[in-house]
């Protein structure tokens, strides 16, 4: 009898440390201001094409688009290296504020998206977010990819 209560204790320490602690998610917001050479109106088209060759499908990208106000919002995905074995995809809102000479590239709403085999498709996580570890390599991610929008901006123009 001294021996099983002894194994149930023993048992007990051993799956209590088997127990998965509460993780510190992020889902954003990410922002960064880049500085371009272009007015407003020039940089409005010219990230609308950037959209257009990043993205799979700008038209399913863009929720909201207004020249006028220089704001384009959209939700994507994304492929990312998070230091596992394969690269990770997110989905995430960005938000594209455009005035003369910059831009506010801001992601939000970040989180992992699973491959569901059976059907093809991408379908959200239920996680809020990304875990604190992801965060920084989404961080290096968004960062390369603003880096293009800056640097596509700088090369094309609008003019013919």
């Amino acid at each position: 009898m001294k021996r099983w209560i002894i194994v149930l204790a023993v048992l007990s320490i051993v799956m209590a440390g088997c127990v998965t602690s509460d993780f510190e998610y992020v889902n954003g917001p990410y922002e960064k201001i880049i500085t371009i050479s272009k007015t407003k109106d020039e940089a409005y088209s010219l990230t609308m094409q950037w959209i257009a060759q990043a993205f799979k499908s700008a038209k399913a990208v863009i929720q909201y688009a207004d020249k006028d106000s220089g704001i384009i919002v959209g939700n994507g995905n994304g492929t990312a290296d998070f230091g596992g074995l394969v690269p990770g995809t997110v989905s995430f809102k960005i938000t594209i504020d455009i005035k003369d000479y910059k831009e506010r590239v801001t992601f939000s709403e970040v989180r992992p998206v699973f491959d569901n085999s059976s059907s093809g498709q991408l379908a959200a996580s239920i996680t809020p977010g990304l875990t604190g570890h992801a965060w920084p390599k989404f961080e290096t991610w968004a960062d390369d990819t603003i880096e293009s929008l800056q640097q596509f901006v700088a090369t094309k123009s609008s003019d013919w």
